[in-house]
């Protein structure tokens, strides 16, 4: 028996003709749209064909390498092959950056014309967003009183921004950071962040950095009181790297 996106001609009664369909095709397209696969009684449903005739097909696919077949029992589960799908997300995720990416710069550039001060507007909204975000359990720091010492709550500071950051790239990969002191003050009252984006496309603009440093000073806030402070101290958007500073009001 042969099937293919021709005519096809069988003398087995069971197997019908299907004239100018591609039914791989269909098959394949169904199983995007479907989150948790489908059997193969669902698939002929919907296409309106046997499972007889099904069958075939998805033996083809599955010697073609375009579909997963899991055995629930006495029941085959179809899915779509992991790596199209990653395709799929691949193409999703990179228009997904593009936006964002020409959306923040598209902010640095009518923002500052717009509204004095913009870097004191931007962090208030990033400190609005932060009320919203509910950050995994147990992966950072708890709510704890820093240390009237000013070198002993520098240091948990400085765990609790890499813990932070750890967070983030558990993510995706998109900063390498380092804990330097801050030469103004000789690293008494302040410490400063070094962070460079090796991943985040659309983070290389002063917008998003406003942003953030006010979503992370809300978070440094809630787990350490309100005598914390942290400020965009340098840009660089060549090589994509970022000091803030970090520092204590008392």
């Amino acid at each position: 028996m042969v099937i293919d996106n021709k005519d096809v001609t069988t003398d087995n009664k069971y197997f019908k003709v299907y004239k100018k369909r591609d039914i791989r095709n269909e098959i394949v397209n169904l199983l995007k749209s479907s989150e948790y696969g489908l059997n193969i009684s669902q698939i002929a449903e919907k296409l309106g064909i046997s499972r007889y005739t099904t069958r075939g097909y998805l033996g083809i696919l599955e010697k073609e390498k375009r579909i997963d077949v899991k055995e629930i029992g006495r029941s085959k589960l179809i899915y779509i092959k992991q790596t199209m799908r990653k395709t799929k997300s691949n193409r999703y995720r990179i228009f997904y950056s593009n936006f964002l990416k020409s959306l923040f710069e598209s902010f640095d550039k009518l923002i500052p014309n717009i509204i004095p001060k913009p870097e004191i507007f931007i962090k208030k909204i990033g400190k609005e967003m932060s009320k919203s975000i509910t950050w995994p359990s147990g992966k950072i720091l708890q709510p704890t009183k820093l240390s009237n010492n000013r070198k002993e709550a520098l240091k948990d500071l400085s765990k609790f921004t890499l813990q932070f950051f750890d967070l983030l790239n558990e993510i995706n990969e998109y900063f390498r950071v380092k804990i330097v002191p801050n030469p103004l003050d000789k690293g008494e009252k302040s410490i400063l962040i070094k962070a460079q984006n090796i991943g985040f496309e659309y983070a290389n603009t002063e917008f998003f950095h406003y942003l953030f440093s006010g979503i992370f000073e809300s978070k440094l806030q809630e787990n350490f009181g309100n005598d914390i402070y942290l400020k965009v101290k340098q840009f660089q958007n060549v090589n994509s790297i970022v000091y803030y500073e970090l520092g204590l009001n008392y």
